[in-house]
């Protein structure tokens, strides 16, 4: 169940086992995939609050750090196929015209429910922690793309 649009400690942990590798979303296998996508970016976009920084800021299901969903697709077998997503990758991938994504995703503005796409950025988990020291200090940002302060 959701606390203040929060999912519970008990259920975060089983949504983050369900959802495997974190860095990890592939939807290749996805029928009518721009069709499907067109619907989920349409869902995620009326989820949202715009910010005065320009962030989309998600309403909707989080684990406190990250906005999360249920999406429900066919697979090319027919099968139906149900996964735990960050709606923040799925942003990306749509955005990008991609069906698959191994990489992490580094939020530009330091806001965690952000799905704007021009506020994402694929890099090291490294760089993504780093960048917490441009908000902290919110000077000199040496990161490319630079940080939205």
């Amino acid at each position: 169940s959701f606390i203040g649009g929060h999912i519970e400690k008990d259920k975060r942990n089983s949504l983050n086992h369900k959802m495997g590798n974190k860095s990890r979303l592939d939807l290749s296998d996805m029928v009518d995939y721009d069709q499907t996508m067109i619907k989920l970016t349409d869902k995620i976009r009326h989820q949202c609050h715009i910010s005065e920084k320009n962030c989309w800021v998600w309403q909707g299901c989080s684990n406190g750090l990250h906005g999360k969903m249920k999406i429900r697709y066919s697979n090319h077998a027919g099968d139906k196929i149900v996964k735990f997503v960050n709606t923040h990758k799925l942003m990306y991938l749509a955005h990008h015209n991609l069906r698959k994504l191994d990489e992490n995703i580094s939020h530009l503005c330091s806001v965690g429910l952000c799905v704007n796409p021009a506020h994402l950025t694929v890099e090291s988990m490294s760089s993504n922690l780093s960048r917490r020291g441009c908000v902290t200090r919110q000077q000199n940002c040496y990161h490319h793309p630079p940080c939205l302060l």
